[in-house]
């Protein structure tokens, strides 16, 4: 890391999703490849079947993890999608979740986790709600509230 190293952290509510929730082997592997297409390099995964519903699946990548939570009884995800190399695109990441989870409205929220110095020490943190949307975000981030 340079001396001063911004990392992006990304957390996608997603509603109304109509991909299959519940498969978690499809989820990991569209989490994995999401990953790889980015150019992150990935170390681990894991993944839960709750008994009732609903997986939680985590790829670990060297520049650190993406991970998935679903409910399908209200069809709701949650994408935690954080990465601390400036070469890969946490929005870029997010298209082909997109296209797996596809989701009628989704809420990102971005942080930019400012880290650095040599010490450890947090420089600065910015939070920014980017809103409620429908349609894909992957290209261009939102910065408005859409409802329907």
């Amino acid at each position: 890391m340079n001396s001063h190293e911004a990392i992006t952290q990304l957390n996608i509510d997603c509603y109304g999703c109509t991909g299959n929730l519940n498969n978690k082997d499809e989820i990991i592997q569209i989490v994995e490849h999401a990953a790889k297409q980015v150019g992150a390099r990935v170390l681990g995964r894991g993944s839960v079947l709750y008994p009732t519903r609903g997986i939680t699946a985590v790829i670990f990548l060297a520049e650190s993890h993406i991970l998935v939570s679903t409910y399908p009884e209200y069809r709701y995800a949650i994408v935690e999608i954080f990465m601390c190399n400036s070469q890969t695109d946490p929005y870029e990441c997010w298209a082909y979740l997109y296209d797996y989870l596809q989701p009628a409205q989704i809420s990102v929220n971005k942080e930019i986790h400012y880290v650095g110095n040599g010490n450890g020490l947090a420089l600065r943190k910015a939070s920014r709600n980017l809103g409620l949307r429908e349609g894909n975000p992957a290209l261009t981030p939102p910065v408005s509230c859409i409802t329907s």
